[in-house]
C-alpha cells in the first residue's frame, strides 16, 4: 500500500512521462501555466538532486529522491540542470582555478582585474568573508566554508585576512583586498587616488 506522498510522486512522474511524449524532452518550464504542479515537481527534483550532490540534502528529504526514483527520472532523460550554459562553478572548480593561479604566480593574491578568470577575484573575497563567519560567527549569517575547505585553502598559503596585501590596497587598488580596506570606494575612486 502506497502512502499519500508516494502516490503523489507517482502521479507527477506519470505526468512527466506524458510531457516527454508530447514535447520530446523533460524540460518543464519553472512556471509552466498549463501544469503548475508538474513544474513545481520537476523544479523540486532538480533542487533536491543538486543539494544532494553538494552534500547538503537534509535527512528528512532522503525519501523524496531515492536511488530508484533517480533511476526512473534518468530513464526518461531527466536533466538535472537545464542551464549548463550559465557555467556556475562549484567550490572545487574555483579552488582548482585558484590552485592554477598559485602555481603560475606563487601566491593566492588574485588581482581585482584578473582577466583570465573573471569571477575568481570575487570568489577569493567571498572565501575571506566565509572564513570570518566560520571563526567569528554572526547571529544572522553562518559560514558556508567547511573546515576541510579551510584546510585546503590554508595548504595553498591563502591569506584569509587580507593583511598580507591589505595595506597596499589603497595605493595599488588592483589587488583584490579592497573588501578589507574600503568597502564603499568604487574602482573609479580608487583610480583617482592612484593618480
Amino acid at each position: 500500500m502506497q502512502t499519500r506522498k508516494e502516490e503523489l510522486w507517482e502521479s507527477h512522474f506519470r505526468r512527466l512521462e506524458l510531457f516527454k511524449i508530447e514535447h520530446g524532452h523533460t524540460r518543464v518550464p519553472d512556471k509552466w501555466e498549463e501544469d503548475k504542479k508538474l513544474a513545481g515537481f520537476v523544479s523540486r527534483m532538480r533542487y533536491l538532486w543538486r543539494i544532494e550532490q553538494e552534500g547538503r540534502l537534509p535527512e528528512k528529504e532522503k525519501n523524496a529522491l531515492t536511488p530508484e526514483r533517480k533511476a526512473r527520472l534518468l530513464s526518461l532523460g531527466f536533466e538535472i540542470s537545464i542551464r549548463p550554459e550559465r557555467g556556475k562553478k562549484t567550490w572545487d572548480d574555483r579552488y582548482e582555478q585558484l590552485r592554477e593561479f598559485f602555481e603560475e604566480r606563487g601566491h593566492c593574491d588574485v588581482p581585482c582585474r584578473y582577466h583570465k578568470v573573471l569571477l575568481l577575484p570575487r570568489w577569493v573575497k567571498e572565501q575571506r568573508k566565509q572564513y570570518r563567519l566560520l571563526f567569528f560567527p554572526e547571529e544572522e549569517e553562518t559560514s558556508k566554508l567547511t573546515m576541510e575547505q579551510h584546510r585546503r585553502l590554508e595548504d595553498l598559503g591563502f591569506d584569509f585576512t587580507g593583511e598580507r596585501v591589505g595595506p597596499s590596497c589603497s595605493k595599488r587598488w588592483h589587488l583584490c583586498t579592497c573588501d578589507f580596506v574600503d568597502n564603499e570606494a568604487s574602482t573609479e575612486e580608487k583610480a583617482k587616488e592612484q593618480e
